[in-house]
């Protein structure tokens, strides 16, 4: 559903959970920019993505990477 008055939102941690938000809110027409002090999103799925047999998360991030650009989301890495 479409927001009726789409707002300018600020989504603070690239991590799982900012990665859905942002994109979610985006989808329905929000402004967001995504902000996140490392320097690449994914948060513990950077971490997850090392362990043998859990290579899918590579997958996901780049699902997420996709859709941020489709979705016109601002992200600002390696800020505090």
């Amino acid at each position: 559903t479409m927001a009726e008055k789409p707002k300018k939102l600020a989504v603070i941690g690239a991590g799982p959970a900012g990665l859905a938000f942002a994109t979610t809110a985006a989808s329905r027409g929000h402004q967001v920019t995504l902000f996140d002090a490392a320097e690449q999103i994914g948060g513990q799925f950077n971490i997850a993505k090392q362990i043998p047999g859990k290579e899918e998360f590579h997958e996901t991030l780049r699902y997420f990477r996709r859709q941020l650009a489709l979705r016109e989301v601002t992200v600002r890495l390696g800020v505090k």
